[in-house]
């Protein structure tokens, strides 16, 4: 938590923000909000928006610790007034969401593997609706993402091998190890293509 004066100084802020900078809190009051940001100027108009407006809702910024390290923050903003209504400054709530960034940027660098690759990798969800497409699974099958992804995976699955697929998926658990077998899958101009495919689980975390 910061809390600075109409002027943008800091005047108070509690413990956690100073163990996160790294400063004392005697070290932080009296000096301009600025001066704790990666870019000062956006960290200012965090400020001044909330005293224009009254508030601001997660604004994304970089405080810069005393060992100049930059620690990505969502910041909420809020004024607090004077008897007469007038601001006197404003609450800042400051987040860690290095977390959030560090895992958002695993996915990102994720994504551009899978999409480069040379091979077709589509996902599906438990009740087997295609979620992700790559290029080269529209290469292979003929269907483009915004064609496929919403629609059931037995699209790609020959009528006379829709059994087998289902007999696969009711063996399978959460917990299975990676399976890899050889079958025919169809294509969009209905011709069928002998494949050798890689069956991966996805664990997905649970949110509390």
């Amino acid at each position: 938590m910061l809390i600075t004066n109409s002027e943008l100084t800091l005047t108070d802020l509690n413990g956690q923000t100073a163990r996160l900078t790294g400063y004392r809190r005697e070290e932080l009051v009296g000096i301009k909000l600025a001066s704790i940001f990666t870019e000062p100027e956006k960290a200012v108009e965090v400020v001044r928006q909330a005293l224009e407006a009254g508030f601001v809702h997660e604004a994304e910024r970089c405080l810069l610790t005393r060992t100049a390290t930059e620690i990505p923050v969502s910041l909420n903003a809020s004024v607090f007034k004077s008897g007469d209504g007038s601001a006197r400054g404003v609450i800042i709530g400051v987040r860690d969401i290095s977390e959030r960034k560090r895992a958002e940027k695993e996915r990102s660098l994720l994504a551009s593997i899978v999409d480069a690759s040379g091979d077709a990798i589509y996902s599906e969800a438990a009740d087997q609706t295609i979620t992700s497409w790559n290029a080269a699974a529209e290469r292979l099958f003929g269907f483009g993402a915004a064609e496929i992804i919403g629609r059931n995976a037995a699209l790609l699955v020959p009528l006379d091998r829709r059994g087998e697929r289902l007999e696969q998926r009711g063996t399978a658990s959460p917990d299975d190890l990676t399976d890899r077998f050889e079958t025919l899958r169809q294509r969009k101009d209905g011709g069928c293509i002998d494949v050798a495919l890689t069956r991966s689980p996805i664990s997905i975390p649970r949110t509390s």
